[in-house]
């Protein structure tokens, strides 16, 4: 809610009346007062200007100064400086709003600042300023490395209107923010020392990389000659009171706006209701009627059959003294029966995505309005799994692969079922990447290199790293640089375009740039385009034609060319992205260039990639204000006929690039086969490029820097294997090895490629169901390398021999494949709870986010499987860093959950671990959906430690639903276990009912206990797990002990260790785990993380996995030991997706109905394809498909051979 309040923007210049100076006790006058009715002071002697989007607008009855959120600030104007060299004793107040939303902790954020520079690290030459960083005053004859200041030390307050004065006198300052004096110091320096300051700023500071404060508001900025006193300062602070009135109405009324009820018209479960909204708005709910929908939103449904009822609820929102009111119409939905539900659920039935060309997957829904079951399944799972993974893509020449993909639905007895039809894309006929670059600000640097790469992050230079084409022949200026290269819209035709420029005569000395052209990557013509020379009248005086690119625009037909121009004078007095299209031979540019983008500051480096998933272009560029990568999209190209050139653009996004250096040059290009995008950028001042990816060009995540070709702004493409080869064979290097680099079929898991070139092997893991009698690992060496065997072969024997074969020589290696189902997530997550909801019949996992450093996650997402091997993730369910969690802002840890029917409807409470700001305590969120959306109950459930400890944390909560008793317990403590009944509201503690139930002895090595409490129940014992040692050690592991109460004592157990690390197969760290039993069987199984094997001496701690094995019992009741695996398990069949959830007439009528397909999986889960006369004598799984919809699952034994 950033400009939530500005109301009106004001577009004239409001009549000013003549404003004397006032002496307010003959002491203290008046130098400048800015009303902000206008851009002058009131005197009308100072004009001001207002700068990148920086408004006047009406706020209640007061004018005042939005800054806005896009680097807006107000410049005084170099005339101002005049006052400032009078000050010695004097006053400065303000009236300020920051908002809650901002982040104000980035060095600047200056409220205002009065230098004699911009770039003030390297002028040194006086400055003073006021930060809302640390509510900071400083002053300096040079810069930063010689200030005197005041210093508060705390952030200025958010959310509300302050009145903010610094007062200095007699060499005392002081700071008081709303009449209260916070801080005070001796001050070395006085402004009138610094002279008549030229750069003076309301929200802008003097430092070149400083962050402007965006989102604040001013109103009345008055300068004094002379210390204000007290009397006078508790005066101007009254004039916030009218401003936070408005403030307060403002508030509410965009609260109340925003405040919805989803589904208003069709309610047929609770109702969330807010009760804070942020912001100190607070939410009050009425019902109309009480018995149909509770005043906490509890909703009781008319039996089936009956009409709908409507309800009104009238939601009273407060914000400190004022109220607004605002009312919903909802209409509550009768039950239906089972057969109603269904119908119902699959007419709303949908499927979102690029159904028409999927690459890697879509989300299948699992969840509907009616609480129907869904169950998926694909009639090609070979290509489109049950799940909407792609498993392989249609091959190259075969075109698109239609998948139908059925949707069953299940509730009670009733079963019903609907089709979809998608798109499995076909595969690309691309296989390594070409990247163009230059690597200097010399003459050898400025020409342009080619280097190849298998990943698109790792990259081999052509030609022995030489330029691959002379500058002195194709520019004007003998040096090119920031190359950008393109594939045409034929396939076969490549357009290269490139700065014309050398550095060594300054950073505005290049007036055109370079169009290069081929057919075959190899041979390029060229021609100049100098834009003073070409249009004398318009950019004659161009000093900069920078980072030239094209892209076809299909709208105009024709390719674009666009670059960014500078003048450093007038319309151009800062770098803005321009374009023009060019010609059909691209030798020449058409017509004059127009204006693609301006944000009001200078931007350069623009890099415009098509996304046929959302149908947008996003275009990347240099944001030099704020020193960054930052993103626009636009449905078009160019704007609309009639509109203002850029204002196609969407507002810039924050920094996108994933490091602390300075950035420019960004490329962004999408990986061979998948929908990840790479955003590749230029870290100038260190010598290296740095990758991240983004499977939505959003939210983008660092994968790795590459410091090993010195490439500075370049751009990449992906190539075919002939076009590899040509390149290498005019440019060959020596630094293309023999060896294999990976394998690239989609059943192989992530990071499932282990290459040992000593020993010159490769073993592949593959997911679950693949089938390994016949399996292409479409393995990869350099680019233009041969590799034998070509196709399918069979591992399920053991090895196969591959040859890497180039230039005559040869290189055998030995390949292995093997199935494994561990990690069963992807990416790094530890502290996994495991849940099976009755309500929706499929399994859940809630882990902590792993990855960051000082476990210093903030999210929390859940996962969904039919079968505990196959997972999807459902997204983010709580984020402690926005007001979602009011209490913590990160470091969350260590979920627990647990399904409860309440008044015969389920809820979802989920148990987390948060950082408070001074330590970690645990709080609970609810749902009346396993996947969300959660609520914060708004505080804590665990916030001291127990009676007696004195040591540990508050973390590793577990919730426990005893059977026998039906009580809920709660388990929690690192260092000790605590346990405590929990209130039938499941979000409070029974008073006096905590205790300390730590297990004794042991040691390391055996069950000394140190965090991670779980706890199941087993025939008539209950189980306590635990966890020993610490998190990052090789040694992690979980012991036991039971107990015939849930409340203890516990007796460890003889053979204590569950499940330990096995170091013969590197797997490590096996600990903090969760149960689950399946429903309706005495079948266990046991979820756990390990230590990411590749991380073990490299922040074990932070680089863990979630995984799974099967749970054991003897026949007294103890555990089996298990060795962890990285097999892991077979998917688990539910009752309901078994032949047992057919009705009987399906059964009946399965010998009546075409069989459609049969599909053969040995008992490990080798998919075997569909032809049981090829396979060898032994056991075997079959799944049969049939016409009406049925499936039958059985297993057989093969006895003959034919």
């Amino acid at each position: 809610m950033k400009n939530l309040f500005l109301m009106m923007v004001r577009s004239t210049v409001l009549t000013i009346t003549l404003f004397c100076v006032i002496n307010l006790n003959g002491q203290n006058t008046v130098l400048a007062k800015y009303d902000f009715n206008s851009v002058q002071d009131v005197s009308g002697n100072y004009i001001g200007n207002l700068k990148n989007g920086a408004q006047l607008v009406t706020y209640g009855d007061n004018s005042v100064l939005s800054l806005g959120d896009s680097d807006g600030y107000f410049d005084f104007g170099a005339n101002f400086g005049a006052i400032i060299s009078q000050l010695e004793n004097f006053s400065i107040s303000t009236n300020l709003y920051i908002s809650n939303s901002y982040d104000s902790s980035g060095n600047g954020n200056f409220v205002w600042t009065f230098a004699n520079s911009t770039d003030m690290v390297k002028t040194a030459n006086g400055n003073l300023f006021f930060n809302a960083r640390n509510s900071r005053y400083s002053i300096s004859k040079t810069n930063y490395t010689a200030e005197s200041s005041v210093i508060v030390n705390n952030s200025l307050p958010k959310g509300r209107w302050i009145n903010l004065i610094y007062t200095q006198q007699n060499g005392i300052g002081k700071i008081f923010i709303n009449g209260s004096l916070m801080a005070e110091s001796s001050i070395t320096i006085t402004p009138k020392e610094l002279g008549n300051t030229a750069y003076n700023f309301l929200g802008r500071s003097c430092y070149l990389a400083d962050k402007y404060l965006e989102t604040a508001i001013f109103d009345n900025f008055i300068v004094y000659n002379g210390a204000l006193n007290d009397s006078e300062i508790q005066t101007l602070g009254q004039d916030i009171i009218s401003l936070n009135s408005t403030l307060n109405t403002t508030v509410l009324a965009k609260a109340a706006e925003e405040l919805i009820i989803p589904n208003a018209t069709t309610v047929n479960s609770n109702l969330l209701l807010n009760t804070d909204l942020g912001n100190q708005v607070t939410v009050k709910w009425v019902s109309s009627n009480t018995s149909v929908i509770s005043d906490t939103g509890i909703v009781t449904r008319m039996p089936i059959d009956s009409s709908s009822t409507n309800v009104t609820l009238e939601a009273t929102l407060s914000c400190y003294n004022a109220t607004i009111t605002k009312q919903f119409a909802i209409t509550v939905l009768p039950f239906y029966s089972d057969a109603q539900s269904i119908q119902l659920d699959l007419a709303n039935l949908t499927i979102t995505g690029n159904l028409r060309n999927i690459r890697t997957s879509i989300h299948l829904p699992i969840k509907t309005e009616e609480g129907a079951v869904i169950i998926w399944t694909s009639d090609s799972p070979d290509f489109l799994n049950n799940i909407g993974k792609v498993v392989q893509l249609s091959p190259l020449g075969n075109g698109k692969k239609k998948v139908t993909l059925t949707a069953t639905l299940l509730k009670g007895q009733e079963k019903s079922s609907r089709t979809f039809e998608v798109w499995v894309a076909e595969e690309e006929d691309r296989s390594s990447y070409l990247f163009a670059y230059f690597t200097g600000n010399n003459t050898d640097g400025e020409q342009i290199r080619f280097s190849v790469s298998n990943d698109g992050y790792n990259y081999t230079p052509l030609n022995n790293g030489l330029p691959i084409l002379n500058s002195d022949l194709i520019s004007i200026k003998k040096g090119v640089r920031d190359p950008h290269i393109l594939r045409g819209e034929d396939g076969n035709t490549f357009y290269m375009v490139a700065t014309d420029m050398k550095s060594s005569e300054g950073w505005s000395s290049n007036r055109g740039i370079v169009l290069l052209k081929s057919n075959d990557l190899t041979n390029w013509t060229h021609s100049t385009v100098n834009f003073p020379t070409k249009w004398p009248a318009a950019w004659g005086n161009v000093l900069r034609v920078w980072a030239p690119q094209t892209i076809f625009d299909p709208i105009a037909g024709k390719y674009m060319v666009y670059f960014s121009l500078y003048t450093g004078a007038g319309a151009n007095a800062y770098d803005k992205i321009y374009y023009c299209y060019v010609n059909e031979d691209f030798t020449d540019l058409i017509g004059t260039p127009e204006l693609l983008f301006d944000r009001g500051t200078a931007s350069i480096d623009g890099d415009i990639v098509l996304d046929e998933v959302d149908g947008l272009y996003h275009m990347f560029f240099k944001n030099e204000s704020l020193g960054g990568i930052s993103q626009v999209i636009s449905t078009t190209l160019t704007a609309a006929i009639g509109q203002e050139p850029g204002s196609q653009w969407s507002q810039p996004s924050l920094p996108l690039q994933q490091t602390t250096e300075a950035v420019e040059g960004s490329g962004v290009f999408r990986l061979i086969n998948t929908n990840q995008w790479v955003l590749m950028y230029d870290c100038y001042s260190n010598g290296h490029y740095q990758y991240s990816i983004s499977s939505n060009l959003k939210d983008f995540k660092f994968v790795q820097d590459n410091y090993n070709i010195s490439a500075r702004h370049g751009t990449t493409i992906a190539i075919s294997d002939a076009e590899a080869a040509r390149l290498i064979t005019k440019w060959p290097s020596t630094n293309l090895y023999l060896i294999p680099e990976g394998a690239r079929n989609k059943r192989i898991r992530s990071n499932g490629v282990e290459i040992n070139n000593t020993n010159k092997t490769v073993k592949l893991a593959v997911d679950y169901g693949t089938d390994l009698t016949n399996f292409d690992p479409m393995l990869y060496a350099s680019p233009g390398t041969k590799i034998l065997p070509e196709g399918f072969q069979d591992f399920s024997n053991g090895e196969v021999k591959y040859q890497i074969i180039k230039n005559g020589e040869i290189n055998t290696y030995s390949v292995v494949v093997n199935i494994e189902v561990n990690p069963i997530i992807p990416s790094f997550h530890a502290d996994p709870e495991v849940l099976y909801s009755e309500k929706t019949r499929r399994f859940y996992i809630y882990p902590t986010t792993d990855g960051y450093q000082g476990w210093g996650g903030y999210t929390f997402d859940v996962f969904s499987s039919p079968d505990l091997v196959n997972w999807t993730n459902e997204g983010t369910i709580l984020d402690l860093k926005t007001d979602q969690v009011s209490w913590s802002t990160g470091n969350a840890w260590a979920p627990s959950i647990v399904e409860k029917k309440i008044d015969n409807s389920y809820k979802y409470f989920f148990y987390f671990s948060g950082n408070t700001g001074t330590r970690k305590e645990i709080g609970v969120a609810v749902s009346n959906d396993p996947t969300g959306p959660f609520k914060d109950s708004g505080s804590t459930i665990i916030s001291q430690l127990p009676s007696g400890i004195n040591g540990g944390q508050l973390i590793d909560g577990a919730v426990f639903k005893d059977p026998i008793s039906s009580k809920s317990y709660f388990y929690w403590g690192n260092g000790f276990m605590a346990v405590a009944e929990l209130n039938d509201d499941m979000v409070t503690i029974k008073p006096n009912t905590t205790s300390v139930i730590t297990p004794s002895g042991g040691s390391l090595n055996t069950y000394q206990y140190r965090e991670g409490t779980n706890v199941f129940y087993r025939n008539g014992l209950y189980y306590f797990l635990w966890s020993v040692d610490d998190t990052g050690s090789a040694n992690y592991h979980v012991a036991y002990g039971t107990s015939t109460s849930p409340t203890g004592p516990i007796n460890v157990a003889n053979q204590p260790i569950v499940i330990i690390q096995d170091e013969s197969n590197k797997i490590y760290g096996t600990g903090h785990n969760s149960i689950i039993q399946i429903p309706g069987r005495d079948e266990w199984y046991i979820i756990y993380h390990r230590i990411n094997a590749d991380h073990i001496n490299s922040d074990p701690g932070i680089h863990r996995e979630v995984c799974i094995d099967r749970l054991n019992f003897n026949n007294d009741g103890s555990i089996i030991k298990i060795t962890p695996t990285k097999r892991g398990i077979d998917p688990v069949i539910l009752d309901h997706i078994s032949t047992k959830s057919l009705s009987v007439s399906d059964v009946n009528h399965i010998k009546d109905s075409e069989l459609i397909k049969e599909e053969i999986y040995s008992l490990t889960g080798a998919y075997f394809g569909n032809n049981i006369k090829k396979l060898k004598n032994g056991i075997y799984i079959i799944r049969s498909v049939y016409e009406n919809g049925s499936v039958s699952v059985r297993k057989i034994l093969k006895t003959i051979t034919n």
